[in-house]
């Protein structure tokens, strides 16, 4: 190279720095979600507890008289909680080899297994037959509806990152969308191995 290109090269100085990287707002933001979501299962389960704990006390039982909770629905969903983090891990690991047609298949399968959730809560709630004018049926409602609503909440932020990839966002460079939709999910998976055995088995 000649020393007047090397010249030309560094008398350059109208070149921009480079854009600095981008700190990771998404997945911050989810951990701070994903912690009061936790925290407010907590809160709301330590109530459900000391009711059912003034009820044994006072000789009325665990659960009002008539009222049977089945444990195969709640059974079926855990295991397809437990499925769907190997399916969202799956998307993750697909997203870093830039394999869309596998993450959508990973995406498309935590949102048949969360529809499966849904059917068997519905039974559930048939056959359980809590009254709502209950102090035990309405925190019973409250706890599991409650759960239902976090569940949806996060297959909404999990479509949204699907979309978000195939839009050509998300790559093998930048996953960070789908890891945040993959830390919600444990807290989604989490919260319903906590409602299922504090309200599911010990009953």
């Amino acid at each position: 190279m000649s020393a007047s290109a090397v010249l030309a090269i560094e008398d350059r100085g109208d070149l921009a720095p480079p854009a600095p990287s981008r700190p990771r707002v998404l997945l911050v933001a989810t951990v701070l979600a994903s912690a009061a979501t936790l925290m407010g299962f907590v809160g709301l389960l330590a109530v459900y507890l000391r009711e059912r704990a003034a009820s044994i006390a006072a000789g009325e039982g665990s659960l009002p008289e008539g009222i049977s909770i089945p444990l195969t629905p709640s059974n079926m969903s855990l295991v397809g909680f437990g499925l769907s983090l190997v399916f969202m891990h799956w998307a993750v690991d697909a997203i870093g080899n830039d394999d869309r047609r596998h993450a959508w298949m990973a995406f498309g399968s935590v949102l048949l297994t969360f529809g499966f959730h849904l059917v068997g809560t519905a039974f559930l709630y048939t056959q359980a037959g809590f009254a709502i004018d209950t102090p035990t049926g309405v925190l019973f409602y409250a706890l599991t509806g409650a759960h239902l609503a976090v569940a949806a909440a996060g297959v909404l932020f999990m479509a949204l990152m699907a979309f978000r990839t195939l839009g050509g966002q998300y790559s093998a460079k930048d996953r960070e969308g789908v890891v945040a939709a993959t830390v919600f999910w444990w807290v989604v998976a989490a919260t319903y191995a906590i409602v299922w055995y504090a309200i599911y088995v010990t009953k």
